[in-house]
């Protein structure tokens, strides 16, 4: 989007958008076909992950409410006290997957 923040402002934007997101996450549902969806690439020999800047507890919390906690291996939000940003977390992660790079999919706003 070509957002030049520096982490003050990043971390207070990113403070407001999920302010807004959890005070309208009761309201949000998923795609109809979004179970089947996970429960396919379960069943593959693909393995799925989640990393969010969303705070972790919240995100757990979100995976559990609909129900979608146990698709993935790896779940990776925003721990208060961390220190680490999502990007740093990406490549944490990937390293501990062990993953080829080239075999990696990414959906999402890496």
């Amino acid at each position: 989007m070509g957002f030049q923040l520096d982490e003050r402002k990043w971390d207070e934007l990113r403070r407001s958008v999920l302010s807004r997101y959890e005070s309208r996450r009761e309201r949000c549902f998923l795609r109809a076909d979004a179970r089947a969806t996970l429960q396919r690439i379960a069943e593959s020999s693909w393995s799925q992950s989640v990393l969010s800047a969303h705070r972790h507890a919240e995100l757990l919390d979100a995976l559990a409410h609909f129900g979608i906690r146990d698709y993935f291996s790896h779940v990776r939000g925003v721990v208060a006290g961390h220190g680490v940003g999502k990007m740093e977390q990406g490549h944490e992660l990937l390293g501990e997957l062990g993953i080829p790079p080239e075999e990696i999919v990414l959906f999402g706003d890496m």
